[in-house]
């Protein structure tokens, strides 16, 4: 699945790295987070075997490595919680290996929809986050309708602001 919203950014692509998006989303289990994590040099995003991803989650570039949630209001404005740390040491589960932990899942990995409509910002330190690129993870577009349904709203929302939204092969 591929989004251009041609109406609502300019006809020609950015000619420069500075304010472009990368949207990455596909199905269920395609290697998103893991296209983000080779991009980045490291094990920042969960990518295992069983899903990960359940909310939108946006790494831009920080000096120190740190994350936080946001939740957003009847209004759909996010409030955000403060900035955490992440440690630089990953968090080990029997599935692998992540800087991040995974939101959103219980312990049998099944959804927690009370977390879908929150999303995740984390901030990063990498040359090509500080050349201005932003990356979003989503969740697949396949697991389940209401996983879709939160890309696509997103989406939807975005309304001009991205500059390039990639869907890896």
């Amino acid at each position: 699945m591929r989004y251009l919203d041609a109406k609502d950014t300019s006809k020609s692509l950015p000619t420069s790295l500075e304010n472009v998006t990368l949207l990455v989303t596909r199905v269920t289990k395609s290697g998103k987070s893991m296209f983000i994590n080779s991009l980045i040099e490291a094990p920042l995003l969960p990518a295992w075997d069983s899903c990960c991803t359940v909310c939108m989650t946006t790494i831009s570039y920080g000096a120190e490595p740190c994350y936080r949630i946001g939740d957003p209001d009847h209004q759909g404005m996010i409030r955000w919680q403060e900035w955490k740390p992440l440690s630089a040491v990953p968090t080990v589960t029997l599935q692998g290996a992540s800087l991040l932990p995974v939101f959103g899942r219980d312990s049998k990995g099944d959804i927690l929809d009370y977390f879908l409509k929150k999303q995740i910002q984390v901030k990063w330190p990498h040359p090509l986050l500080e050349a201005g690129v932003q990356l979003i993870d989503s969740p697949g577009l396949e697991e389940e309708e209401k996983l879709r349904k939160v890309v696509e709203e997103w989406v939807e929302r975005q309304r001009g602001r991205l500059g390039i939204i990639f869907s890896p092969a």
